[in-house]
């Protein structure tokens, strides 16, 4: 038995031979074998009589090429090679099948044309997809769909926060890929009512889920500061927790990000319905490399056990951070990695020599506050304090100094990215203040000249913090008064009058 790769056509009920052989023996019996034959007929699938035609018509009694691809149980997964061309690709431009996404894993050319004679039959809504209605992105423009953008943070495995314009963030994920996932079940609940259960440990996805480190560190060093073409293929709405999320297929000198992902073993394709039309235009290829990492065993499917990348939180804990300060501020400029920042002078770093997790200040300035949730506990100029650093290293390795540690558990020293010290990189773009402990600091005349030259630059850059904010000629007390003051500089003549 030898079924055609790559499609599926309308089909005729399983047991209708079966059905067939009952019927000859009640047929005595009138009107019970007459239902009977009734129901064998009617089990067919609309089109399946009309699909059988098309293909005898062409095929039978002819000499054609069978070329093998594969074997599923007793049947053979061939492509039948007709001197007219693949009746496959007949079928599916008449309208007579549609592909199926295990069988055209196995096609070992010409899947492009089989899903383009897919597309013109829905286009074309002949035979079985008469009424098929395709799924659109109605919440966006037309122009919006394609863009470039400059990865700024590679959240997790699956998705991606790019810098669209001047100031526009937008939260992407990759189009029908699955990012690691751990394959420990939650355990049962214990049947003893007055057995005390355990406090929940915080989980960590990036370092508890087996290769979401390893996928998040291969974006990371390939992505981070680069620019990337971005196309929106699909928008998954909103359900349940899950926010909603705009599916792309990114590039990057014509390379397909999730399928270079997928053929290192740091990610699955994900498999949709078969009537889900949601899913990346690239999915045979998606496929395709996932089918090399399993057959090379790489990244997750591989047999050998997983070592767990295991991190300590050093900031947590005040008294241990008290402890590990002597350490940090013996081995001078430590390389480090920008985890999170939560302001422009506040950061998370995680240190790969001892593995741990670290809260970080910059010393010598005074940042404005970013806003969270609330906007309404911001400082002015927070937000924009807060996007240029995380501009200039989000998720870089940068080198630290260390001076002292908070009663916080925070550590306070100086960061340095590509030689230049980011306090006095503040400073400069007008986006902080020296702090009242800056003149014990060896960088003070660094930060009084990048101070200096902020304060020139006033009149230049619109959004620094030494702007000179308009005089207000009247005071809160003098509003309080009656009396129509007309300035407060002739104060001695006021006095006059009052009294």
């Amino acid at each position: 038995m030898v079924a055609i790769s790559g499609i599926k056509s309308p089909m005729f009920k399983r047991d209708g031979d079966k059905d067939k052989r009952d019927s000859q023996r009640e047929r005595e019996k009138g009107e019970l074998g007459k239902e009977k034959r009734e129901m064998s007929d009617e089990g067919a699938e609309p089109f399946a009589e009309m699909a059988r035609f098309f293909t005898e018509s062409r095929l039978l009694q002819q000499d054609v090429k069978l070329l093998i691809e594969g074997v599923s149980y007793q049947l053979v997964i061939a492509s039948i090679i007709h001197p007219m061309g693949n009746i496959a690709e007949r079928l599916l431009r008449e309208g007579f099948a549609r592909c199926v996404d295990w069988s055209i894993a196995m096609v070992s050319k010409d899947k492009e044309r089989l899903r383009a004679a897919e597309k013109t039959a829905k286009q074309q809504q002949i035979r079985i997809w008469k009424g098929y209605k395709p799924a659109t992105i109605a919440t966006l423009p037309q122009g919006s769909l394609v863009f470039s953008g400059k990865v700024i943070e590679v959240v997790n495995g699956d998705s991606l926060l790019i810098k669209r314009g001047e100031q526009q963030l937008q939260k992407i994920w990759f189009s029908s890929l699955r990012p690691p996932r751990t394959t420990n079940q939650a355990p049962k609940e214990e049947e003893n009512v007055g057995t005390a259960r355990r406090p929940q440990q915080r989980t960590r996805p990036l370092y508890d889920i087996p290769y979401m480190w390893e996928a998040r560190e291969c974006l990371r060093k390939k992505l981070i500061g680069k620019k990337v073409n971005v196309r929106i293929d699909y928008i998954k709405p909103a359900q349940d927790s899950f926010p909603e999320k705009v599916c792309c297929t990114l590039t990057r000198d014509d390379i397909n990000i999730a399928e270079a992902l997928i053929s290192k073993g740091f990610a699955c394709c994900l498999r949709h319905k078969q009537d889900d039309d949601q899913r990346s235009p690239q999915y045979d290829e998606l496929m395709a490399a996932e089918a090399r990492a399993v057959k090379n065993g790489k990244g997750v499917h591989s047999k050998k056990d997983h070592i767990p990348h295991r991190v300590s939180e050093i900031s947590n804990d005040p008294g241990k951070a008290k402890q590990f300060l002597p350490f940090l501020q013996r081995a001078g400029r430590t390389v480090a990695l920008v985890e999170f920042i939560a302001s422009g002078s506040r950061l998370r770093l995680y240190l790969p020599k001892d593995t741990c997790l670290i809260t970080f200040l910059l010393a010598g300035i005074s940042c404005p506050r970013a806003p969270r949730d609330d906007a309404a506990h911001s400082d002015q100029f927070g937000q924009q304090a807060l996007m240029y650093t995380k501009e200039l290293i989000m998720q870089r390795e940068v080198e630290i100094e260390v001076d002292a540690c908070d009663k916080g558990g925070n550590f306070i020293g100086w960061l340095y990215y590509e030689g230049r010290n980011l306090s006095v990189s503040l400073l400069e773009e007008g986006l902080s203040k020296i702090g009242p402990l800056a003149d014990r600091t060896a960088h003070f005349n660094a930060l009084l000249s990048a101070e200096k030259k902020a304060k020139e630059l006033k009149k230049i850059c619109g959004r620094i913090i030494w702007r000179q904010p308009k005089k207000n000629l009247k005071e809160p007390w003098m509003k309080s008064l009656k009396v129509k003051i007309p300035n407060p500089v002739t104060k001695p003549r006021i006095c006059r009058r009052l009294l």
